[in-house]
């Protein structure tokens, strides 16, 4: 699996595209993304008709986020990608959390030091040990 934190607040187009970057990798380490649960709420068409714009607030005062699937026929783009996409509620499920080894990339530099090391390889080859790879 691919998990990658996905910053709250984003337009619509920074939203997609930060999703978009995330399956691509997914697709070319031949992982699973697990789609964010950090989408802009305010960017889903259903936001004020559906009184989301209500929703109780977080302790720090940021409005929930929204799961990919809020979004007005999200399911037409997964279509093909769905054998690289992951649920968002799975990261929360007891035996993903179990799932071992993980790798925590937390910095450009600790991800560029792991190509760098697996330079001459296949790159679904470059987090292979790992059973889930967390960027962020």
């Amino acid at each position: 699996f691919l998990v990658y934190t996905h910053p709250r607040g984003l337009s619509l187009s920074e939203d997609f595209a930060m999703l978009a970057a995330a399956l691509d990798l997914a697709i070319m380490l031949k992982r699973h993304v697990v789609l964010p649960g950090t989408m802009n709420c305010s960017n889903c068409p259903a936001y004020k008709p559906y009184g989301m714009d209500a929703w109780p607030k977080d302790r720090s005062g940021v409005p929930p986020g929204c799961t990919f699937d809020y979004f007005s026929r999200a399911g037409m783009v997964t279509g093909e990608w769905l054998q690289f996409t992951a649920e968002a509620g799975i990261a929360m499920s007891p035996k993903f959390r179990m799932l071992h080894p993980r790798l925590r990339i937390n910095t450009p530099q600790e991800l560029d030091a792991h190509i760098r090391s697996a330079q001459g390889h296949a790159v679904t080859q470059l987090f292979a040990p790992a059973a889930v790879v967390e960027l962020g």
